[in-house]
């Protein structure tokens, strides 16, 4: 009991670590995106060469929130929601 106990905490610490790293790509794309006063020419390999624009850590970092959410909102202990309204 004791060890499962450790491994749903251990997958809570993961889970929240990916939210972390979620939010921190969303914020960091936005901060990017303004200092580039929100243009989209250099996205675009039309331009040039094709370069991480920041609007691709916006994509990444939301991709990651869902997932990141549903397991961080899990309960610790097994039966946790049971009697729940």
């Amino acid at each position: 009991a004791r060890r499962k106990l450790y491994h749903r905490a251990m997958n809570r610490i993961v889970w929240l670590i990916m939210l972390t790293i979620a939010m921190a790509l969303t914020t960091w794309g936005i901060v990017g995106w303004a200092e580039l006063h929100f243009a989209l020419d250099p996205m675009w390999p039309f331009s040039g060469p094709f370069l991480l624009h920041p609007v691709h850590l916006i994509g990444i970092g939301l991709a990651l929130l869902p997932l990141a959410f549903v397991g961080s909102l899990q309960p610790m202990k097994p039966g946790a929601t049971e009697g729940a309204v």
